[in-house]
C-alpha cells in the first residue's frame, strides 16, 4: 500500500495544492464553480456542486484535510481497500451536501465549502480504531485524541463566530458536526469496539457495511478459518500472517461479533499495533 498511489495520497496532494492557492488568495479560480449554495443547486440546476464543494478554498478545512489524509487516511484506506474507501468518502460527501441543502433550503448566501466534514469523519474513525495512536505533522507528533479535540475546537470557534453574526445554529452541521456524527455511527456500526450507540448504530449497519450480518454463521466461520490458517502456517514453518493481515482479520471479527469477542491475545495485539502508529 505504501508504494502504490492511494486515494488518500491523491486527495492529500490535491488539498496541498489548493492550500497554496488559498495562501495566495486565489479563491476566485476555484470557488465560483465549486462551492455549494442551495439556490445554485436547486434553482440553477448546478448539481455538480453536491460533490465539488470539498475542493473549494476554505483555509481551515484544507489545513485539517491535509493532516487527516496523511497517516490516518492511509491507515483507514489500507483497512477498507480502495473500492470501499472511495465509496465511503463519496457517500459522506453526498450526505453532507444533502443535509446542508435541507438545513438552509432557499438560501442564496450560506455556502458549504472545504473538506472539513469528510476530514472529521476520517479522524473520528482513526481515533475510534486506534485510540493510543499519534499523528506526525511536519516535525511534531501529536496524540490522535488531542488532535481530534483541537479540530472540534476549531469547528466550535468558526461556528460560534458565524452564529454571532446572525446565522442559524444549524451552521454547526455544515462546519463539521455532520462528519463527527456520521463518523461515530459509521465506525461503531462496523466495528463495535465500545458498548455505546448500539441501538442507532445497528439500524444503519446494513447501509454502511457489506459484511455478513453480525453473529452470522457464515461470517463467524470465515473469520475463525482465517485465524486458524494463520496459526497452522506458523506451526508448519511457513510464513505466518503479516501484521496487516492479522489486523484485518481481527477487525473483521469485531465487525461480526463485537469487541468483547476478542481474546486477550488479540486485544493486546490491537493495543500494541496502535502504539506503533
Amino acid at each position: 500500500m505504501q508504494n502504490s498511489l492511494t486515494i488518500s495520497r491523491v486527495i492529500r496532494i490535491t488539498l496541498l495544492v489548493l492550500f497554496i492557492l488559498a495562501l495566495f488568495r486565489l479563491a476566485g479560480l476555484v470557488n465560483p464553480w465549486s462551492i455549494l449554495i442551495p439556490t445554485m443547486v436547486w434553482s440553477g440546476y448546478e448539481f455538480w456542486r453536491l460533490i465539488t464543494y470539498p475542493i473549494a478554498l476554505n483555509f481551515g478545512g484544507l489545513l485539517i484535510g491535509s493532516i487527516v489524509f496523511s497517516q490516518p487516511g492511509e491507515e483507514i484506506e489500507s483497512m477498507f481497500g480502495k473500492k470501499r474507501y472511495g465509496l465511503t468518502l463519496l457517500i459522506v460527501t453526498l450526505l453532507t451536501s444533502l443535509i446542508h441543502m435541507a438545513s438552509f433550503w432557499g438560501s442564496s448566501t450560506i455556502a458549504l465549502s472545504g473538506p472539513i466534514n469528510i476530514s472529521l469523519f476520517m479522524m473520528v474513525g482513526y481515533v475510534y480504531l486506534f485510540p493510543e495512536s499519534s499523528v506526525t505533522i511536519i516535525f511534531f507528533t501529536v496524540r490522535s485524541k488531542i488532535l481530534l479535540l483541537l479540530m472540534i475546537g476549531f469547528v466550535l470557534v468558526v461556528s460560534g463566530l458565524a452564529i454571532a453574526d446572525g446565522i442559524s445554529p444549524l451552521i454547526l452541521l455544515s462546519e463539521g458536526l455532520i462528519g463527527l456524527i456520521v463518523g461515530t455511527i459509521w465506525f461503531h456500526s462496523a466495528y463495535q469496539k465500545y458498548p455505546v450507540l448500539l441501538g442507532p448504530a445497528h439500524t444503519l449497519e446494513k447501509l454502511f457495511t457489506t459484511k455478513e450480518p453480525i453473529g452470522s454463521r457464515a461470517g463467524s466461520k470465515r473469520i475463525a478459518t482465517q485465524i486458524k490458517r494463520g496459526r497452522k502456517r506458523g506451526e508448519k514453518g511457513e510464513k505466518p500472517l503479516s501484521d496487516e493481515e492479522r489486523l484485518n482479520a481481527i477487525l473483521e471479527k469485531i465487525g461480526d461479533r463485537g469487541y468483547d469477542s476478542l481474546t486477550k491475545e488479540e486485544q493486546a495485539f490491537l493495543s500494541e499495533y496502535s502504539l506503533r502508529l
